[in-house]
């Protein structure tokens, strides 16, 4: 038996071939990763493989993993989760700093500009090239 907790929500005792989380999920904007059970490697590849992830609601599917230190879900689906509840697409850099997403998600922060967005590439040292028109007897192949 495995017991999961979610923002301060007790959730089923279940069995791993069965794992649930609570379908009265509200968030809690006082409850962060480090106040969340965190799942250990062999917890993250069994809710992973099982898919009872797919059964939430995007909202249930972001706030778990964005609190969570390992991944436990399809990631494309979880980047998806997240683009839906932000109401924008969600960059995959962007994942290197769970906070500021939860704190978007949450109200705390405003929504960051696309500026703001590829900015943050500049932190690792990524070069950014935007090409805004192709000109004419240019061969790019």
């Amino acid at each position: 038996m495995m017991t999961w907790f979610l923002y301060g929500v007790l959730a089923k005792n279940v069995n791993i071939k069965n794992l649930s989380i609570e379908d009265s999920f509200v968030p809690n904007a006082h409850v962060r990763s480090d106040d969340m059970k965190q799942l250990t490697r062999e917890e993250a590849i069994a809710l992973a493989s099982s898919g009872e992830w797919k059964n939430w609601t995007y909202e249930k599917q972001a706030y778990f993993q964005l609190n969570q230190k390992r991944c436990c879900m399809d990631f494309s689906a979880f980047k998806k989760a997240v683009s839906e509840v932000l109401h924008r697409p969600v960059y995959s850099h962007e994942f290197v700093n769970p906070k500021q997403l939860l704190d978007e998600m949450e109200g705390k922060i405003p929504t960051p500009t696309l500026e703001d967005i590829v900015g943050q590439l500049e932190k690792y040292g990524k070069k950014i090239i935007v090409v805004t028109h192709e000109s004419e007897g240019t061969d790019l192949e």
